[in-house]
């Protein structure tokens, strides 16, 4: 018995397959709260996933399975980002929790902000205009 919900496996690292696969990356002394957040946001949703990645490497990959609504697999990322973003404000960490979508089938995407909050961005905009100020390199790469 993993302490999840049935709907709820806990696995080594997780093959991408033809289903959902979402990376959430975060401070190791989270895990706790991360596995708690991932648990409760997929009940909400009622889908079931696959929890595998490297937990003393604060990195876990979520897989969803094919058969979820693509509806509710979005509402499961929303949620989860948002539970992040939570989890980060509440506690002294020196650096957000993050989930991106890795893979998604085409009716997931459609939906669903892969990347979702992007906080260095605008620090990586800074050093592209340094370096490259004409915009020659890449000239489509940070949108």
């Amino acid at each position: 018995m993993n302490g999840f919900d049935d709907d709820v496996h806990v696995a080594g690292p997780l093959s991408q397959g033809s289903d959902g696969l979402i990376r959430v990356a975060f401070w190791v002394g989270q895990l706790a709260r991360v596995l708690t957040l991932i648990q409760s946001a997929a009940a909400v949703c009622r889908i079931a996933v696959s929890i595998g990645g490297s937990a003393g490497g604060g990195v876990l990959e979520i897989k969803t399975s094919v058969s979820s609504a693509p509806a509710a697999v979005a509402q499961f990322v929303a949620g989860l980002r948002a539970g992040l973003k939570q989890l980060s404000a509440r506690t002294a960490v020196p650096s957000e929790a993050s989930a991106v979508v890795v893979y998604a089938p085409d009716e997931v995407r459609d939906p669903v902000d892969m990347w979702g909050l992007v906080p260095s961005l605008g620090q990586m905009h800074a050093i592209k205009d340094q370096f490259d100020p004409g915009n020659g390199m890449a000239p489509c790469r940070l949108g």
